[in-house]
């Protein structure tokens, strides 16, 4: 604000407080509703994804936060404080129910909310009411729990982690330290601690200081890393690619898992009691919470995968068994659902548009629902059903960016003024800062390491034959094929050999950076 005083230059008249409530206000939230608007008309389009995710304010309230998911960007609705409702089925059902009727139902094709075993019950519940949308659980949230159960239940990435908190603690709660190591790797993450300067510095002579540099110095430390990664490198891609917003995940969630694992065997050597703790981990969570019939079915009309020759089509018929669910649920009217039965024909054979050679050439250049807009018009029924699910996104995780200290405060200005309550909580509900700009999902920032708990723990060697430094080029590839960076944007480093194992929790996501 003081900044665009400044450019306005001297004579600003601030305006009154007067104008402030009423005018200035009224104009706000009327040009809130025309944008508002705006998105409504892309909903009944493309579909949209009411996404939903709760956390805890700083106030301890339990707060639940409502956004709108679709190709034209993400709108925030509303929070709801829900530290005094009931968390039985009922009511949070009711909750996700009066969202969807302010969306309107003809608009929503799936509700997704965290994995927390209400909303699971919740989402059962919610589709035998709503007979034409899906609720799908946080395809985000289940991958930070398939790191988490890694922690608790494999022993390389229980002690292999507390020893990276070890080092990372130390170093980031001292800023010398970290000015010293931004010195020593130029930006990158620590790669020595051998220096003068710090065999003469009082964080070298240290107890604290001794006991992580002989963690950072130790080999069998990087070895353990290693296999870590092995194991967490082929599902941190799945991870940045249903977290991030480059282009929606919908179609490639099913295969990009699949190929994880086939990944983590692969990384192993194929020996299986290496791997089968790992994948039974994976199952656990990806078979019984995420496998969704959406996610099978966007597959099937993505054809990125399309026309490969390894596309599963016939894979003991799941792939199409699920497809004709979804277009059963999702489009009610029998001759509409007959068309598009004739129209898959059309496409799965390449006919018309779908086999001219610029349609064949952008099966890997477009996203998925860019192509079918491009070239679908053919088969204007399919079209829209392939676009309608094809646009939608796989987690919740857009909910974070709306985590603010400032919404806190608007909410107690709000109940002390009392007259204008609802416009001003509309307002601050739907705009950001500058109003109403898409939420860049991708932008994600992570949060600070937990203490680390400083007992020794017992070394783990595992046999280790593979190729270290192919699984991270791997890993590279695989983000720059689907447009993702590996890392955040607001860690700036500038090697991704440089990054040995990245935990994350639930609640918030926790990295941990070492040198290799």
């Amino acid at each position: 604000m003081c900044e665009m005083i400044g450019k306005y230059g001297v004579g600003y008249k601030p305006p009154s407080y007067h104008d402030i409530r009423e005018k200035l206000l009224k104009q706000a939230v009327n040009k809130t509703d025309e944008i508002l608007e705006d998105y409504k008309e892309e909903w009944k389009k493309t579909g949209c994804t009411i996404m939903s995710d709760g956390w805890t304010d700083k106030k301890r309230r339990s707060i639940c936060n409502f956004l709108v998911n679709n190709p034209k960007g993400t709108i925030f609705l509303y929070s709801l404080d829900t530290s005094y409702i009931s968390k039985t089925t009922d009511k949070v059902l009711k909750m996700l129910d009066d969202v969807v009727e302010f969306v309107g139902e003809e608009n929503v094709v799936q509700v997704v909310t965290d994995n927390a075993t209400n909303f699971k019950a919740v989402g059962e519940l919610l589709m035998q009411k709503r007979e034409r949308l899906y609720w799908t659980p946080c395809a985000a949230h289940c991958i930070d729990l398939i790191f988490e159960d890694f922690e608790k239940n494999l022993k390389v990435h229980e002690l292999t982690i507390k020893k990276g908190r070890k080092i990372t603690t130390y170093i980031n709660g001292r800023s010398m330290l970290m000015s010293l190591l931004k010195k020593f790797t130029k930006g990158r993450d620590f790669d020595k601690t051998s220096s003068e300067e710090w065999k003469t510095s009082k964080f070298g002579t240290s107890q604290e200081g001794k006991k992580v540099q002989y963690v950072v110095l130790d080999s069998r430390f990087w070895k353990n890393v290693s296999t870590c990664l092995k194991a967490a490198a082929p599902l941190m891609v799945v991870l940045r690619l249903v977290d991030s917003d480059v282009k929606p995940a919908m179609g490639f969630i099913y295969e990009e898992m699949d190929c994880a694992k086939e990944k983590i065997r692969s990384n192993f050597n194929d020996i299986k009691k290496s791997y089968e703790e790992v994948w039974r981990r994976i199952g656990a969570r990806w078979d019984n919470q995420l496998h969704r019939p959406l996610h099978a079915a966007t597959y099937f009309l993505n054809p990125y995968f399309h026309y490969e020759p390894n596309f599963r089509s016939d894979d003991g018929g799941e792939v199409k068994e699920v497809l004709y669910f979804c277009m059963r649920r999702l489009i009610p009217d029998m001759a509409e659902r007959r068309k598009v039965n004739l129209q898959i024909v059309e496409f799965h054979n390449a006919r018309g548009l779908f086999g001219m050679e610029d349609a064949k050439e952008c099966r890997k250049e477009l996203n998925p629902r860019e192509w079918w807009d491009m070239f679908g018009d053919g088969t204007l029924e399919l079209k829209r059903f392939a676009i309608r699910i094809l646009s939608l996104t796989c987690s919740s995780s857009g909910c974070d960016e709306w985590i603010t200290e400032e919404a806190n405060d608007v909410v107690e200005i709000d109940q002390v003024e009392g007259e204008n309550d609802g416009e001003n909580v509309h307002l601050d509900e739907a705009t950001t800062d500058p109003a109403l700009d898409a939420l860049d999902l991708d932008n994600k920032t992570f949060g600070n390491n937990e203490d680390a708990q400083h007992s020794s723990e017992e070394e783990l060697d595992e046999d280790d034959d593979g190729d270290d430094d192919a699984i991270i080029k791997d890993w590279r590839i695989r983000h720059r094929e689907f447009g993702i960076s590996i890392y955040d944007s607001s860690k700036k480093l500038s090697s991704p050999d440089h990054v040995v194992l990245e935990h994350f929790n639930p609640v918030c996501r926790n990295v941990v950076l070492c040198g290799m």
